[in-house]
């Protein structure tokens, strides 16, 4: 590849690794908080507890991880337009490069629709507790 669509290594790992360790976290942060917020001590109550500490916590760091992955997405994409203005003859290690930049776009892209229906779940309920 020529300088000119030279992609670097950080910015073919990275789409790649980033939507799935985001949409990991989310899941493993917003289970143990929905719980905590449902939490109301030893006996039951009669009317079911809010949560709304939980869910504007659980909403905060959904947009952190939202972000995050969309700033990811954009990485991948870049890399895929680099990769594909690459003068010279296709070798092994642009055929390479072309597909661990469109993997990152694929990967980007379903990570952060994972991540925003995790959203969306706690957006639209009304009580995480039932």
């Amino acid at each position: 590849m020529r300088s000119s669509g030279r992609v670097r290594l950080v910015a073919l790992w990275v789409p790649l690794l980033a939507g799935p360790v985001l949409w990991s976290l989310t899941v493993l942060v917003l289970y143990p908080v929905s719980a905590q917020g449902c939490f109301t001590g030893f006996l039951p109550p009669t009317v079911p507890p809010d949560a709304s500490g939980a869910r504007w916590f659980g909403a905060i760091w959904v947009i952190v991880c939202s972000v995050l992955a969309v700033i990811s997405l954009v990485l991948a994409v870049i890399s895929f337009r680099k990769s594909r203005r690459a003068n010279g003859t296709p070798d092994a290690v642009l055929a390479r490069v072309r597909f661990m930049a469109y993997a990152g776009v694929i990967v980007s892209a379903v990570f952060l629709f994972a991540i925003v229906i995790n959203g969306l779940g706690i957006a639209l309920s009304r009580s995480p507790c039932g």
